[in-house]
């Protein structure tokens, strides 16, 4: 069991739309305490990066220095004006073309980026398990852009079966282990819904498949069943919570959700930034 009574538990279940988990009515992922996130409100963009890290440090990208989704580490691509790096043919950009050649992409925001303390060093008996914004992402540094990974299922495989079949499944196979039930704050990223999400969750794609996108929420709130029956009797505080929702025109939206086995807010609608002293609050109680 976990290693306090007031341990919390965060699922953060990336891109997972609050107004698609009431269309499709995912009774597991809605919790005792369930509401909307403000994730607007002193952020540069609503981007993934820059959101968590927020998150966990209760401060916007002014005070934590993350803004947006990832680091350029090659200057020769930055040069290249907006309205020339265009789609050419094949699906490649000029841009792209060009990091290519420089051999070297750009990478996610991690740890290394932040400036000052996060949750995980504020709570000595805590583990991160992929977050954005603190963890290293295996997903960019081991694939560049990520541009490969995306092509390799849009041509040859369904939709998300490379990301499913390797990355997402090792990544629910750690969540069950039972050294997880040992920590006072562990905060698990599920990357899966953006994934699928962009894939074909947007009305606006011709790929677009609303029977794939129900599949999905469905499958998400499987796990977050899982996760309760597992988790339920170690962790105090159990919190799902999403840093944006899909799909939308413009890329993600303000649709991000929280929920919790036990009273966090009451009627507020909280920022992203006001978890890190709830968590903090909730670590505090045991003292």
């Amino acid at each position: 069991m976990a290693m306090s009574e007031n341990s919390v538990l965060v699922i953060a279940f990336d891109g997972l739309d609050k107004e698609l988990i009431e269309e499709f009515d995912l009774e597991h992922v809605k919790q005792e305490e369930y509401g909307s996130i403000d994730n607007k409100t002193g952020m540069s963009s609503i981007k993934t990066s820059e959101l968590f890290a927020s998150f966990i440090t209760g401060k916007t990208r002014e005070e934590h220095g993350i803004k947006g989704l990832k680091k350029e580490e090659h200057w020769l691509p930055s040069l290249i004006p907006s309205k020339v790096a265009q789609k050419v043919r094949g699906g490649y950009t000029v841009k792209q073309i060009l990091r290519d050649i420089a051999k070297q992409g750009d990478r996610q925001f991690d740890k290394r980026d932040l400036e000052g303390d996060s949750i995980f060093e504020e709570i000595e008996n805590s583990k991160a398990m992929y977050v954005p914004g603190y963890n290293p992402s295996p997903f960019w540094t081991k694939h560049g852009t990520g541009r490969d990974l995306r092509d390799l299922s849009m041509e040859k495989r369904p939709w998300g079966y490379f990301w499913d079949a390797h990355e997402h499944t090792r990544r629910k196979n750690e969540i069950f282990r039972p050294v997880n039930k040992w920590h006072d704050f562990l905060m698990v990223h599920i990357f899966r819904p953006d994934m699928h999400q962009h894939c074909y969750g947007d009305p606006n794609l011709s790929t677009y498949d609303e029977n794939k996108l129900e599949e999905l929420y469905k499958d998400t709130d499987d796990l977050a069943e899982e996760i309760l029956e597992y988790f339920s009797e170690d962790y105090d505080t159990i919190i799902f919570m999403s840093d944006h929702g899909l799909p939308t025109e413009n890329g993600h939206n303000e649709n991000a959700f929280y929920s919790s086995n036990r009273e966090l807010f009451g009627e507020e609608v909280p920022k992203i930034t006001d978890f890190y002293d709830k968590i903090l609050e909730i670590q505090d109680a045991r003292l």
